[in-house]
């Protein structure tokens, strides 16, 4: 199987809301870490830290996302939050399939890549288009 390739952020991943921007970054990190961490085996106990690291930065992340919907009612916001609710659910799945004694390193950054492009450029910068169009206004 081929070794998964890291991911280099840049501008173009950038939804311009600074803070979830840097959540994002760290992401980006956090993968590229998986990747380097298991870069001669795929150490079971390593991408269980990892599938651990995931589920707690994610429960921030999302929680800091879903607070920016809510302050500019992004109309999509229980669509949105649903798509966290399964990001969830498929690192519970991991958990398990882990537990049974699987490989589940590819699943893992294949899973994780894909919703770091795809959730990030597609939905995420949907919303961050949404809240700088209904911003409040400032005095």
């Amino acid at each position: 199987m081929t070794r998964p390739e890291a991911l280099i952020w840049d501008d173009h991943y950038a939804v311009g809301i600074a803070e979830i921007d840097d959540e994002h970054r760290a992401l980006f990190d956090e993968y590229n870490k998986i990747i380097s961490d298991n870069a001669e085996t795929t150490d079971p106990a390593l991408v269980k830290a990892a599938v651990l690291m995931l589920e707690q930065y994610a429960e921030r992340h999302f929680h800091n996302e879903e607070r920016v919907m809510i302050e500019c009612d992004y109309p999509h916001y229980q669509n949105h939050k649903m798509l966290h609710e399964l990001f969830l659910a498929n690192l519970v799945y991991l958990n398990g399939a882990l537990a049974e004694g699987q490989d589940a390193y590819y699943e893992l950054c294949r899973f994780f890549r894909t919703w770091l492009i795809s959730h990030i450029m597609i939905r995420d910068a949907e919303v961050a288009v949404y809240a700088g169009h209904h911003a409040a206004p400032t005095d």
